[in-house]
């Protein structure tokens, strides 16, 4: 009847502009062909599990280009090709973003492009740990400077959120101690003390301590 080609109709065009390819209708039809809503939400979901693979290698293959250099024309280039990656989540590498890899390895470039981008500042990995943190812990103060700087722009009560969130570092690592902890305690174990200045002056809470480290 109409309202059964009526609904067909809307749910195919719904796969078309979603790229999501649903079985044809021509010769033996099957019980998918014949039901395009739940065809569609199958497909779809094997289309999404696969475009989510494909971008996990994406992130991979930066990641690995990281460890050597800023590569932020790669990151460029990648964003702007596909734009949703810029707080897409690397599920083999604990959930982290490409802005957490390049807080983590130190690369201004690429974390400043990210920004800009809209990326995250209080997305948090499978261990509680932000961009911020991951980057108090590996001593990157010049991309600690760029995230609060970014996190002047969300609210007082988000932004003191990310001061006080406590994370783990990565498991291949437990240089400063294990457990989870806040970006400043991070930062006083392994003695940065340009980071600790810059999350003092951003009112990170120093009670735990007692007194600041620039105090001692």
């Amino acid at each position: 009847n109409a309202l059964d080609s009526s609904h067909d109709i809307f749910w195919r065009g719904l796969a078309t502009s979603q790229e999501v390819m649903l079985p044809a209708q021509r010769g033996r039809s099957t019980r998918l062909a014949a039901d395009p809503k739940r065809a569609f939400r199958k497909r779809r979901r094997e289309h999404l599990r696969v475009r989510a693979s494909a971008n996990d290698k994406l992130l991979w293959n930066i990641w690995e280009q990281l460890h050597s250099s800023d590569c932020a024309a790669l990151v460029r280039r990648t964003i702007i090709t596909s734009p949703m990656l810029v707080d897409h989540r690397l599920r083999c590498y604990e959930n982290r973003t490409l802005l957490m890899l390049a807080s983590l390895r130190g690369r201004t470039r690429a974390v400043s492009f990210l920004l800009e981008s809209g990326a995250s500042v209080l997305c948090q990995d499978d261990r509680g740990a932000t961009p911020l943190l991951l980057a108090s812990w590996a001593g990157r103060s010049a991309v600690v400077e760029l995230l609060l700087a970014a996190a002047a722009d969300v609210s007082g009560v988000h932004r003191q959120q990310l001061l006080d969130q406590q994370g783990a570092p990565p498991k291949s690592s437990s240089c400063g101690g294990h457990g989870a902890k806040t970006a400043m305690c991070w930062a006083e174990r392994k003695g940065f003390r340009d980071i600790v200045r810059l999350l003092e002056s951003a009112g990170a809470d120093t009670s735990h301590r007692g007194m600041s480290l620039l105090e001692r």
